[in-house]
């Protein structure tokens, strides 16, 4: 394996150590040390996902992309009953997992699935990489989405988005207006990065619009002259107390064809997860009302 495959490799196995939540004191019972079952998803090179299904302690989400619909990324925490987790180990045990050869080096554009298990005194899990989820472990990964279900309902650390049009009909040529609200939904603190913080070029937010009548997506990338909001706090970061909200107000100007458009507004954080537990990454997806242009 060359040195950028591995290099990738290595970046693609750090996502997933960094976005699980290990608990670090769980000991197993006698006759096995597995204290923690680990599952991801890796989209790409920015996207992914993770579960870490601990024996005690919280067991913990994660996701930086908000693939299933809903407008929140961020970390759900709670612990599981022992007895859920013994069914799932039961489960794992059964697959036989471990025999089927793990990826070696990243495909060009990765879309691959990451399992493993955290033994007792270990900080971090033995992975193994897939292309797919091996027929083996289906119905493990149906139990592992179960609980995941579950965790939704405990969020720690998690931003939601919410976009929507201030007029459901605009002049083409001339600026519109989207009222942007994040909020952390989650018990604790949180920090993301903040859009009014770049000056100049791409600030991280989207616009995109597709006709009604087809064709090719329309994307317009918004700069600093697009977004107001009282104060313009250009902080890199913004940290929001569990139930507070920013408000931004954005004027792209859209010089569309006339028509009729299905639209969503994009959030991206252009900064990296550091070793800030408090900060939230990623990409939020907001569809909105379907949009009129006119001349």
């Amino acid at each position: 394996m060359g040195t950028e495959a591995e290099m990738k490799l290595a970046w693609a196995i750090s996502v997933v150590v960094a976005t699980a939540a290990p608990a670090l004191q769980a000991q197993a019972p006698l006759g096995d040390d597995t204290v923690a079952i680990s599952f991801s998803r890796q989209v790409g090179w920015s996207q992914s996902e993770a579960l870490e299904i601990a024996r005690v302690g919280n067991s913990s989400f994660t996701t930086n992309y908000n693939h299933d619909g809903r407008p929140e990324i961020g970390q759900w925490q709670h612990p599981v009953t022992s007895e859920r987790f013994e069914e799932l180990l039961t489960l794992v045990k059964r697959s036989g997992y471990e025999q089927i050869p793990s990826l070696q080096e990243m495909p060009p554009e990765p879309h691959v699935v990451v399992f493993g298990e955290r033994k007792a005194g270990q900080t971090r899990a033995s992975l193994h990489l897939f292309d797919r989820v091996p027929p083996v472990l289906a119905p493990v990964v149906v139990t592992i989405e179960t609980l995941r279900s579950e965790l939704l309902a405990h969020p720690v650390r998690v931003l939601r988005g919410e976009a929507k049009w201030s007029e459901a009909i605009v002049v083409r040529g001339r600026r519109s207006r989207i009222e942007l609200r994040l909020t952390n939904v989650g018990n604790a603190e949180l920090s993301f990065p903040n859009p009014l913080a770049h000056s100049e070029g791409w600030n991280g937010l989207r616009l995109a619009l597709r006709p009604a009548s087809g064709g090719e997506e329309h994307q317009v990338d918004l700069s600093d002259g697009d977004v107001s909001s009282a104060g313009r706090d250009r902080a890199p970061t913004l940290s929001l107390a569990p139930g507070q909200t920013v408000r931004l107000e954005l004027r792209p100007k859209l010089d569309l064809p006339t028509g009729k458009y299905s639209s969503r507004l994009e959030y991206h954080s252009l900064q990296r997860l550091t070793g800030d537990t408090k900060l939230v990454c990623g990409t939020l997806a907001l569809p909105m009302a379907d949009l009129a242009v006119k001349r």
